[in-house]
């Protein structure tokens, strides 16, 4: 039984198994993409985090909601986060075009725990978790170097193994 995509995007994120009518079942653990950029990414993760009080982590996912890169704490449920944040992120810039704003730069979501930035860059998604008392401005400025540098490895652009540009 083939299901829609994005029914086995919802199933792989919250896992477990699904039933057909024909009593069969299929298991949703589906291995994560191949993506030769992670470890820079991961390093301009920890970068970001290191020189940003409060930021708890990141993730970078595709447009298919794929897993490419992450930073989260293991407490975190990685693909649950993602299969809610594309939805999210498409809903933002919705409403925004809608009230007259353009198209969504970051999607920020503020709770009395902490925040969670969602933010679209060069047709992917990046996932930022921060602490409540971290200093958004300050984070917006290092996200903004950040940003720069992981467009250009999206775009192939080398990086040296420290994450800056060659």
């Amino acid at each position: 039984m083939t299901q829609p995509n994005s029914l086995h995007q919802i199933m792989t994120a919250l896992g477990g198994s699904l039933s057909s009518d024909k009593g069969d079942s299929t298991d949703y653990i589906v291995p994560l993409p191949t993506f030769d950029h992670t470890s820079v990414v991961q390093t301009l993760f920890t970068q970001l985090a290191h020189v940003t009080p409060g930021v708890l982590g990141s993730v970078l996912m595709n447009s298919a909601g794929d897993v490419l890169a992450s930073t989260l704490p293991d407490h975190l449920n990685v693909m649950q986060v993602t299969a809610i944040s594309g939805p999210w992120l498409r809903i933002a810039d919705k409403v925004a075009q809608s009230v007259g704003l353009g198209h969504t730069e970051e999607s920020l979501i503020r709770t009395a725990e902490g925040f969670c930035s969602i933010r679209p860059i060069h047709s992917h998604i990046v996932i930022t978790v921060l602490r409540s008392q971290s200093n958004l401005g300050f984070f917006w400025l290092n996200m903004a170097d950040m940003e720069q540098l992981l467009i250009s490895v999206l775009a192939g652009i080398p990086l040296d193994h420290d994450g800056s540009q060659y």
